[in-house]
């Protein structure tokens, strides 16, 4: 479990660090989707990158936490 952390004088709640190391998942994540085709084939790009990248948090979270 990360405490908090923090940069100068604010403290930051373990959950930016999540979303943090899940962006940098989830970048070329999204690149190679784009890549093969599959964000054209799905209804709705945005809500489905978005439903990706909730559930990379979700996982960054199981395994850090």
């Amino acid at each position: 479990m990360l405490r908090e952390a923090h940069l100068g004088d604010v403290l930051y709640a373990p959950i930016v660090a999540y979303c943090v190391i899940a962006i940098v998942i989830f970048i070329p994540f999204r690149w190679l989707l784009g890549r093969i085709g599959l964000l054209r084939r799905v209804w709705h790009a945005p809500l489905f990158e978005l439903a990706v990248y909730v559930s990379i948090v979700s996982l960054v979270t199981l395994f850090l936490a």
